[in-house]
């Protein structure tokens, strides 16, 4: 039977249905986009960090390694200081604890168990022991036989 003009026909389930899913399909995408955005600033803080700590890192890296060039260029001119010296001439005052100081510091920078670090150990090492015996005994060939036996240089 039709409904008169005027009167509003009962509205089925399937009417309300029909009737909120634009507002739910809006609901549902301002959901998404603020779950989207947020995983993208989550991304991008991640990002960031991981920039910073690699340029803090780099920094320090470089550093590190500008402090041991430093350490070695005066270890090998101090030695080389010592080697210059006459045999007659007393070192200057403080200059083996100065040396012992130098030595032990570039040893502090480095990690033995580091493949990379040993052979500059070694060859530390074998520095410190040929000026020993440049010193106590001045006789170049076993200087070179000291040193060869490393493998460190080659004559």
């Amino acid at each position: 039977m039709d409904k008169p003009l005027g009167i509003k026909a009962a509205m089925t389930a399937w009417d309300y249905v029909v009737q909120l899913a634009p507002t739910g399909v809006a609901f549902l995408a301002l959901i998404g986009t603020f779950l989207f955005t947020r995983q993208q600033i989550r991304a991008a803080t991640l990002v960031a960090t991981m920039q910073i700590r690699a340029a803090t890192v780099s920094a320090s890296r470089q550093q590190w390694i500008d402090g041991l060039r430093d350490d070695l260029s005066k270890l090998l001119g101090m030695g080389l200081s010592f080697i210059a010296t006459p045999d007659g001439d007393p070192l200057p005052e403080g200059f083996s604890i100065e040396y012992g100081i130098m030595h032990d510091r570039i040893q502090l920078r480095l990690t033995p168990s580091n493949l990379n670090h040993a052979p500059l150990l070694d060859a530390l090492q074998t520095y410190a022991e040929a000026l020993y015996t440049w010193k106590t005994e001045p006789d170049a060939e076993k200087l070179r036989q000291l040193v060869s036996s490393k493998g460190l240089f080659s004559f």
